[in-house]
């Protein structure tokens, strides 16, 4: 399973309110019904869980898509990155 559907099966999991919102790399978390800073907490426990790393709270805002989520997951490096921006 790849980083960007592990994130869509978190996702799923967490918000059902989703329902038949198609989800993919392009999507931003903003769009997720439901999604405000509690949620993201939510969703940083899970992806700590899942992928092994710390996950700072500041890149789970409403812009950042699924797909920039995934790459920040697998490179710390690119993680860090963003959070300077």
């Amino acid at each position: 399973m790849s980083a960007i559907e592990k994130i869509i099966a978190g996702i799923v999991e967490l918000f059902p309110e989703v329902g038949d919102l198609t989800l993919d790399a392009d999507t931003p978390l903003g769009a997720i019904p439901g999604f405000d800073s509690m949620a993201a907490v939510n969703l940083q426990t899970y992806l700590e869980e899942v992928f092994k790393t710390t996950v700072f709270l500041e890149i789970l805002n409403a812009e950042t898509t699924i797909g920039e989520l995934a790459v920040y997951l697998t490179d710390p490096q690119k993680m860090a990155a963003a959070l300077k921006r």
